[in-house]
């Protein structure tokens, strides 16, 4: 009787054993999720405004190139570009200006999704 009273102390502190380090185990996960994340996030957010800063420039840049050929086209003699060279750059920085608010507004969002997925 009494072996069978050692082995069930045995099998409790084992199976507490395992419960606790289980349960450690779990919290040094998240822990370290979390740390991870703190870490990431930031870095996405600047990586995520570096690519709007970026297609916002090369947007701007196109509405410069497109404003020019318009003029150039308009002293070559091509008269029915001229209205171009108002319209061109006003309707370009209209869009580039609406394109760099929406992806700065989706900056945070898009960040969290890169920072989940690094996970």
């Amino acid at each position: 009787m009494k072996k069978y009273g050692i082995v069930i102390v045995m099998v409790m502190a084992a199976l507490f054993s395992f419960i606790l380090v289980t349960s450690v185990v779990a919290e040094n996960t998240t822990a370290k999720k979390v740390a991870k994340a703190t870490v990431n996030y930031p870095a996405n957010v600047v990586k995520e405004s570096v690519n709007t800063v970026g297609n916002t420039a090369h947007k701007a840049t196109n509405v410069v190139g497109e404003t020019v050929k318009a003029v150039g086209e308009t002293l070559t003699g091509d008269v029915k570009k001229a209205p171009e060279i108002v319209t061109t750059p006003v309707k370009g920085t209209v869009e580039t200006v609406g394109d760099a608010v929406k992806d700065t507004v989706e900056v945070p969002v898009r960040a969290a999704e890169d920072t989940k997925e690094q996970e």
